[in-house]
């Protein structure tokens, strides 16, 4: 029975992990699910007899990611429920790749959040990567405006490459960091983006999360737990 449970979750692992390349193209980080299938559907192939010290010793080898994700869902919950009914002086959008839905998400959210005070101002992040056609930050202004944004409420930002760039460049240019901050980014990024945002000087910074498919959510986690990892180190 054991083996039976183990071969379909590990078939779910992978079909899933075939999935992600298939949609969304392949990153090193998605070895990581056909990693967690083998565990479960080898024991299967080779008839292994699975007992509840097994069960431990997979847990001990793969469970230190399970926790990981789970440690970065939690947080991202926190750092939500601290922003709710929040007023804020700025918001700065994170950059993304132009025309992606989770651009537009952020885009969205940020004129929804501005609309409902109308005031304050929108910072919008991002440069021009090779396959753009205009920087992130000029692209989220002019879909800004398209949602009734007026133009001398928004800033751009409109050279960083990273979340940590993003956040320097626009205390840079317009010396935003001591001042009520919204960080407006995916759902599963406020964490880390709350966390690099402190960490680059600003005093007074929330999460603003928008919405993001929920079928990613286990990759964008796992995602999220390397790129904390890698922030913790350097």
């Amino acid at each position: 029975m054991l083996l039976t449970v183990s071969l379909i979750i590990g078939i779910a692992l992978l079909l899933y992990g075939l999935f992600l390349i298939a949609t969304i193209g392949f990153r090193y980080h998605m070895i990581m699910w056909f990693y967690y299938a083998a565990g479960l559907i080898l024991p299967y192939i080779y008839r292994w007899k699975i007992t509840w010290w097994g069960i431990l010793l997979y847990l001990l080898i793969y469970g230190g990611t399970i926790a990981g994700c789970i440690y970065i869902h939690v947080n991202n919950r926190a750092v939500i429920r601290q922003a709710e009914g929040m007023v804020f002086d700025i918001l700065i959008i994170l950059g993304c790749k132009t025309e992606s839905k989770a651009f537009l998400w952020r885009i969205k959210k940020a004129a929804a959040v501005y609309q409902k005070d109308k005031k304050g101002t929108i910072i919008t992040t991002g440069g021009k990567g090779s396959d753009e056609l205009i920087s992130e930050g000029e692209y989220a202004r002019d879909e800004l405006m398209k949602l009734g944004i007026p133009l001398q409420s928004i800033l751009v930002e409109n050279t960083s490459t990273s979340t940590e760039e993003n956040l320097k460049h626009s205390d840079d240019l317009y010396h935003v960091s001591n001042r009520r901050t919204g960080i407006v980014t995916s759902d599963y990024h406020v964490y880390r983006s709350v966390m690099t945002a402190r960490k680059c000087g600003y005093t007074d910074v929330f999460g603003v999360p928008s919405k993001s498919e929920w079928i990613y959510l286990p990759e964008n986690l796992l995602r999220e737990l390397f790129a904390y990892i890698r922030f913790l180190l350097y």
